[in-house]
């Protein structure tokens, strides 16, 4: 208690002009609810900071937003950070040219009271809205070849981990589809993990409301896992499903049969000889239906059984049986176990079965199985 003083001191020869203020600064305090609506933010006076306790438990995730900030700059007016008990801080930055910030999650080391500290940068008064999230991971397990699941991401920083059981050789595929937000960056990273945790393949949709994780040769025997991770703040819904793989032996046959013509749907000879395949499925793998049927090769040539999509994708029991497709090109047709089916793909201007072309085809079955194989033409 006693008599302060300010001094503005010319260095040198300086002159100069300008203002003083001098400011009473008194942080804002307060506790602030896991999941409960935001709590609003006003810092009002140069220097001040706003700091909201929570309760946590050893164990606990938790997850921090700061939104709504009236100035979006960078650098920004603002620190956001999450302290543990001992003082230690857990995470936090400032905004960068946006007007929020998100606490990834925290697992919390200690059971104890926490706090969220919104400390203004500099001299910076703004108004904002803080928000706390207790995050419980969605998880469960999840069947090749069953139906979608779905999956609502409803707190920011949460994540769905699904389990399935895989064998040493098997190839599994997987697909995030029906994304309620499509946006770049996306709001969500899609991904499979082997029974270590090692992340496989993955990644996140962009302008796109879906994503397929490639076929996958698993490495061993065990638990393996999907995981849709929110980024950032993100909250959404999809649906996930997982595919498991079968090889299919896919033989070149020459061209040595005219079936189909140049179009989506021309079911009929054009007069030039068709490219021609054999694809078998493995032994072991059952009887199957094929509902589509997709070949690609890798100068850009595309042909399927889609009704208006690419050229048409001749399929028969034998080079001169009946076609399985039907007026629109569409299939649905059996095959037995260890069976197999021939292929044709109208040529253009001798130019898509030349020798060293790569062809891929890529089977779906009614049960939700998918097929690959592929060929390269001597």
């Amino acid at each position: 208690t006693g008599t302060y003083t300010l001094v503005v001191d010319g260095i040198g020869s300086a002159t100069f002009q300008g203002t003083v203020n001098l400011y009473q600064v008194v942080d804002i305090t307060g506790n602030i609810t896991p999941n409960a609506p935001s709590t609003n933010v006003n810092l009002a006076t140069p220097g001040q900071r706003a700091i909201f306790s929570f309760s946590g438990t050893a164990g606990q995730k938790m997850s921090a937003l700061l939104s709504n900030l009236t100035v979006n700059g960078c650098a920004s007016p603002v620190d956001f950070s999450m302290y543990a008990p001992s003082g230690t801080k857990l995470a936090g930055g400032s905004p960068c040219w946006a007007t929020s910030y998100f606490i990834e999650p925290q697992t919390l080391s200690a059971t104890g009271t926490y706090t969220l500290v919104v400390d203004g940068i500099g001299s910076a008064t703004f108004q904002g809205t803080v928000s706390l999230y207790e995050v419980v991971d969605i998880t469960g397990n999840i069947t090749p070849n069953a139906p979608s699941t779905n999956v609502n991401i409803a707190t920011p920083g949460q994540r769905a981990v699904f389990s399935f059981s895989g064998t040493a050789g098997q190839k599994m595929s997987a697909l995030l589809s029906n994304l309620t937000v499509n946006g770049c960056a996306s709001p969500v990273d899609f991904s499979m993990h082997a029974p270590s945790g090692t992340k496989l393949a993955g990644g996140s949709p962009c302008w796109a409301t879906s994503y397929l994780i490639q076929p996958q040769t698993l490495p061993v025997t065990g638990t393996y896992s999907l995981v849709v991770d929110g980024i950032g703040s993100a909250t959404f819904q999809a649906t996930v499903k997982v595919y498991e793989v079968l090889n299919l032996t896919l033989a070149y046959n020459g061209k040595i049969r005219d079936r189909v013509g140049q179009g989506d749907t021309a079911l009929s000879p054009d007069g030039s000889l068709d490219g021609t395949f054999t694809a078998s499925l493995p032994a072991g793998s059952g009887n199957r239906t094929v509902t589509l049927l997709d070949l690609k090769n890798n100068n850009g040539g595309e042909w399927d059984t889609v009704p208006n999509g690419f050229w048409v994708l001749g399929a028969a029991n034998g080079f001169d049986t009946a076609l399985f497709n039907s007026s629109n090109a569409a299939v649905n047709f059996s095959v037995a176990d260890g069976g197999s089916f021939v292929l044709f793909g109208s040529d253009y201007a001798n130019s898509h079965f030349n020798s060293g072309r790569v062809f891929t085809l890529t089977v779906n079955f009614a049960d939700g199985a998918v097929g690959t194989g592929n060929v390269t033409v001597p």
